[in-house]
């Protein structure tokens, strides 16, 4: 069983009109809307034709394809840099921190894409959107026998179907390896990152190794400096004690003396054995106070030997705890180093971090892009329930003279009836307006892909020699049923208040000019 074939009613009836649009209102207001188009020049031909396209039946949706390749779609792909030869560097420099800041001063080709190409797919139509067809298929029916194709005869085979589908899967296979490329190149510059860290992390536990070393040795070096100061602390206080005891002991024992016998006299003056002797009384008085004043100058000198003791005691503890001090220092000086040390490789993993995630950012920007690609590539994929078949879409050409061709695309009818209705039609500037006002555009996505097979007819293309070779056989204008059909349309429309009645007679009497030039039933 052959590939079915399908086609759309061209004119479906608005919801509001309550007559029904029959096939002479059909070629009626047809007719009416190319003489209104007209321009000076005469109609010479009306023909009604099919337009092929594609319903592919792809991933849950549907593809719509121009079977005559007069359209295509270009999809621009990015094409992204060259992450081999960045890969290479990075597992180069995996081991050396250095060698890999220097691998990332690379990374500027990650900043943007490396250039951009242009696919082209022959055929292949993007335009409407999946409610507009769905919208569209709604009154789809078999293409029957005597719906002949004469003009628009399909150009594109199944081969080249296939090639768009094939064209399709290509560009996704090759923007999901891109996709695999990059997240690779992230994934490197991760472990090439974890790499360095475990360089750094074993340099500082090095660097702790060695400085736990010195600090031990240099720790045992400070108990013996303690100990040996301690000594040499001894020897001098005891230096100082003997110093003291010597200087100290005669003036303690000449205290002593002065003392007693100061006790002596002080207590002979209190019994009053000389109170009668004013003369020894006085030389008692005057012996008393030299003993005092030497008293007080003896115990200056003891107080002078404390000062003088207290204050080399001092010293000597404070060379001792300054001595003790500078070997402590050194200790705190090699740990100062070594946490500086230990920061600097902190640091060295800090910035190539930083550097990592700078490019990662970019890759991710990449990324993103690449994603948003893959999506539009499924948005070639039109969400509409239909089958795979050929699908004919029936349109008007209008020919004037030889040369100028107009058309118009399936359309949709209006009611008669309504203050509305005839408030436009009142204000409608001319026939023309009217007739689109009576028969409107249903499906404007197609008018674009509609022109460019009636322009192709203007010009010397294979479409052009197959209209011309049709001749009169398409002419509706040169067939007595098509012609009798516009005759009692016209009448239904003038009715309806859609022409006037100078229109309408104007319209008739184009009619009885041209049927001497009918030469079909």
């Amino acid at each position: 069983m052959g590939l079915k074939r399908k086609t759309v009613p061209f004119v479906t009836v608005d919801e509001k009109r309550e007559l029904p649009f029959t096939r002479d209102l059909e070629l009626a207001s047809l007719f009416t809307l190319a003489e209104a188009r007209r321009d000076g020049e005469p109609l010479s031909a009306m023909a009604r034709v099919y337009y092929p396209l594609h319903i592919h039946r792809w991933e849950g949706g549907v593809l719509l394809i121009d079977l005559l390749g007069l359209n295509h779609t270009s999809i621009r792909y990015n094409v992204i840099p060259d992450v081999d030869a960045f890969e290479r560097a990075l597992e180069a420099a995996a081991d050396d921190p250095d060698a890999l800041r220097e691998a990332l001063k690379k990374a500027d080709l990650f900043k943007g894409f490396a250039g951009r190409k242009t696919v082209r797919i022959d055929g292949l139509i993007v335009q409407p959107k999946s409610e507009e067809l769905s919208e569209f298929l709604g009154g789809a029916s078999d293409f029957k026998a005597w719906d002949e194709v004469v003009v628009f005869k399909p150009v594109l085979k199944n081969s080249d179907i296939e090639s768009i589908i094939s064209s399709i899967n290509s560009l996704r296979g090759a923007i999901k390896s891109d996709l695999k490329s990059l997240e690779r190149t992230k994934s490197c510059l991760r472990d090439a990152l974890g790499v360095s860290k475990k360089v750094v992390n074993e340099e500082i536990q090095n660097i702790r190794d060695r400085s736990a070393k010195v600090k031990a040795r240099m720790k045992k070096e400070l108990e013996r400096t303690r100990e040996r100061l301690r000594r040499a602390l001894e020897r001098d206080l005891n230096r100082i004690k003997k110093d003291y005891k010597r200087q100290v002991t005669p003036l303690r024992g000449e205290r002593t003396k002065l003392r007693r016998k100061l006790s002596r006299l002080r207590k002979r003056s209190a019994r009053g054995a000389v109170r009668d002797d004013p003369k020894a009384a006085e030389e008692l008085s005057r012996e008393i106070e030299g003993l005092e004043a030497k008293l007080r100058e003896v115990d200056a000198a003891i107080r002078s030997l404390e000062a003088w003791r207290d204050s080399e005691v001092e010293k000597a503890r404070a060379q001792y705890k300054a001595d003790l001090k500078s070997e402590a220092d050194k200790i705190k000086a090699e740990e100062a180093r070594s946490r500086e040390e230990v920061l600097e490789q902190r640091e060295r993993v800090s910035k190539l971090a930083a550097a990592v995630k700078g490019v990662a950012s970019r890759i991710d920007t990449l990324i993103r892009s690449k994603r948003g690609k893959l999506r539009s590539l499924s948005r070639l994929c039109l969400d509409v329930e239909a089958e795979t078949a050929d699908l004919y879409i029936p349109f008007y050409v209008f020919q004037y003279g030889d040369k100028r061709f107009s058309l118009y695309p399936p359309a949709v009818a209006s009611g008669a009836k309504g203050i509305l209705s005839r408030f436009k039609r009142m204000f409608a500037d001319n026939l023309q307006s009217k007739m689109t006002l009576l028969i409107k555009p249903r499906a404007a996505f197609m008018e674009k892909y509609l022109e460019k097979a009636v322009k192709a007819l203007g010009r010397k293309t294979a479409l052009a020699s197959a209209y011309q070779r049709a001749g009169d056989r398409l002419n509706l204008l040169r067939s007595r049923e098509a012609v009798d059909k516009i005759m009692v349309g016209l009448v239904k429309i003038r009715r309806e208040g859609w022409i006037s009645d100078g229109e309408y007679i104007r319209l008739q009497e184009v009619l009885v000019e041209n049927l001497g030039l009918i030469s079909q039933p």
